[in-house]
């Protein structure tokens, strides 16, 4: 069979079974991306799957360039464990312990 492009994939169209608010970072299986727009339960919306997004990660944690960062669906937030986590993509610079802000590549 030949593979056909179809489209960028940056803004896919998902179905998450919680309501999902404006401005979240979430996880549908293993995709991780961000609602631009509420996403009610069980309803279709957008989910941003390309671009850098800014996050919040625990304020102990140091991040370097290049770090990789895993989302976490208990806390919400970003950080480098692994573990139990779904990989959200790499920093593109270095967050200081003490900043709860932390930025990702998709």
């Amino acid at each position: 069979m030949t593979t056909i492009y179809q489209k960028s994939g940056s803004v896919i169209t998902v179905t998450p079974t919680v309501a999902v608010a404006a401005g979240a970072i979430f996880q549908i299986g293993g995709l991780i991306g961000f609602a631009p727009k509420a996403i009610a339960a069980n309803m279709p919306g957008e989910m941003i799957r390309r671009g850098q997004i800014k996050g919040n990660k625990p304020s102990a944690l140091v991040v370097a360039q290049g770090d990789q960062l895993y989302y976490s669906a208990t806390t919400g937030e970003l950080n480098k464990t692994a573990a139990g986590n779904v990989a959200a993509g790499f920093a593109p610079s270095a967050f200081a312990a003490g900043v709860t802000d932390v930025v990702t590549v998709l």
